[in-house]
């Protein structure tokens, strides 16, 4: 059975922003995807740590687990509990390196079953060039949990580390349905 893709809400972001919020999500399609293309202005290492939170809920009720690929390196790390969900770290260009302006980490975010009374479950991943090797750069994936009997009816995207997320950024949220 094929799976019917309904753009919900699109948004470009105009103005440097700390947390972008994807909300009046309907009760009506079977999955959510996010898809989005991130850049924010941390400068300190590279990387953008932006997580998300569902439904504005800041309770200690997420859990997760992620890995990285960069170059021919592969790590694993563990996430416990946290108050948002805070894997979907997605790699930003340091501003020391030319043009860095125009690199973004593209990224997807699932999650099945959004609207039913089971805690919720899902995956993640995102991608972005490093910036400073041809031809190189950093995958990351991962699952998420959400233990909550509530449908999802909001997704925040929230920069962790004091920085923004910059103008030209772009979230689509698609509501799927099994047909």
């Amino acid at each position: 059975m094929p799976l019917t893709h309904k753009l919900i809400a699109s948004t470009t972001i105009v103005t440097a922003t700390s947390t972008v919020t994807l909300s009046s999500i309907p009760a009506t399609y079977d999955h959510l995807i996010v898809k989005m293309s991130v850049r924010t202005n941390r400068n300190l290492d590279g990387f953008a740590d932006v997580s998300f939170r569902f439904n504005g809920d800041s309770s200690n009720i997420y859990k997760g687990e992620g890995g990285f690929q960069a170059a021919a390196t592969m790590g694993a790390q563990a996430n416990g509990t946290s108050t948002a969900q805070t894997w979907f770290l997605m790699q930003s260009v340091q501003t020391s390196i030319s043009g860095y302006q125009y690199y973004f980490a593209n990224g997807e975010l699932f999650i099945p079953n959004y609207r039913t009374s089971d805690n919720k479950v899902g995956r993640w991943e995102s991608y972005a060039t490093n910036g400073n090797q041809a031809g190189a750069g950093i995958h990351r994936v991962g699952s998420i949990g959400y233990a909550s009997s509530s449908a999802i009816t909001s997704i925040s995207f929230i920069d962790n580390n004091s920085a923004t997320i910059q103008p030209s950024s772009t979230f689509q949220i698609y509501g799927l349905t099994n047909s």
